[in-house]
């Protein structure tokens, strides 16, 4: 299973370099749940593969995005605000540590499987997306279950002398039974899969195509660069010139300094046949990108 577990884990790496954060992990998994008590020195060394081959693929991802520019900095006062959230958070999830310690491991998961995409080096254009909460939810939604398991003793009886101490120090549960627990617990988990389903069902509606998908980004968020230039692309592969102009400048005005939106523009100007517009906006491509 070593062996079979190396092989899984460097082809996720080829899927998927956000994996690089698994051998940290893998340590996580050693104190909680396995409670496996071995040498440091022994768990360092079976983990060295992982190590290895987490380490080489990062760098080869670095150098290739650096390469291609891609590669951005953060903004010093968005720092700063993620900052102050994350030490909050971390604060109370210690505080909890002897009550639910897989809130603890939960916690220490997420941040860490958030590392590669947490944008302290931020690759592509994209400072944050859905993709990226995969693998760090696999560690919420574990703890979630197992600090419930914890609170309300398996299968809902409170049978395990645990169980009984920690669901007494929390006072939303004091006073009930292990059933009376369990029902609420129920009830409530049903609630959110339900909630989920509605909200699920209502974001399926905006994902039928390039067109509703984009259109309803521009709609929800404020000065959406890369959406308005996607659908600029989008209106000129349909011949809609006009649409495709709009959505260029709509680009443009927010950041001057985007070279594809100028592509774009200068594109839908000049089949539109508004060559002199065209020529202008052509030029501010290159000076923008001139090895284009």
């Amino acid at each position: 299973f070593y062996v079979l577990t190396l092989v899984a884990f460097a082809a996720s790496l080829m899927a998927k370099p956000m994996w690089v954060t698994l051998p940290v992990l893998l340590f996580f998994f050693d104190h909680w749940p396995l409670d496996r008590r071995i040498e440091l020195r022994r768990s360092i060394f079976e983990k060295a593969p992982f190590l290895l081959l987490a380490g080489v693929c990062a760098d080869v991802t670095e150098a290739v995005q650096s390469g291609a520019g891609c590669v951005q900095s953060l903004e010093p006062a968005m720092v700063a605000r993620s900052a102050g959230i994350l030490v909050a958070i971390t604060s109370a999830v210690y505080r909890l540590r002897r009550v639910v310690p897989s809130f603890a491991i939960a916690w220490g998961w997420f941040i860490v499987a958030l590392v590669p995409i947490i944008g302290i080096v931020q690759v592509g254009g994209q400072a944050h997306a859905d993709r990226y909460m995969y693998a760090p939810h696999i560690g919420l939604f574990a703890g979630f279950v197992f600090g419930a398991w914890r609170v309300l003793g398996e299968r809902g009886s409170l049978a395990s002398k645990s169980a009984l101490e920690v669901g007494a120090e929390i006072p939303a549960f004091a006073g009930m039974t292990g059933r009376g627990r369990a029902l609420v617990v129920s009830c409530v988990s049903c609630a959110v899969v339900v909630a989920c389903a509605v909200a699920t069902f209502a974001q399926v509606r905006h994902w039928r195509d390039t067109e509703t998908l984009f259109a309803r980004a521009v709609a929800v968020t404020e000065e959406n660069v890369l959406a308005h230039a996607i659908l600029s692309r989008h209106y000129m592969d349909r011949g809609s010139f006009v649409l495709a102009e709009s959505h260029a400048r709509a680009a443009v005005a927010i950041n001057e300094d985007y070279a594809d939106g100028w592509r774009e523009l200068g594109i839908a100007l000049h089949e539109q046949g508004k060559f002199r517009v065209a020529a202008a906006a052509l030029d501010r491509f290159l000076g923008l990108r001139p090895e284009s």
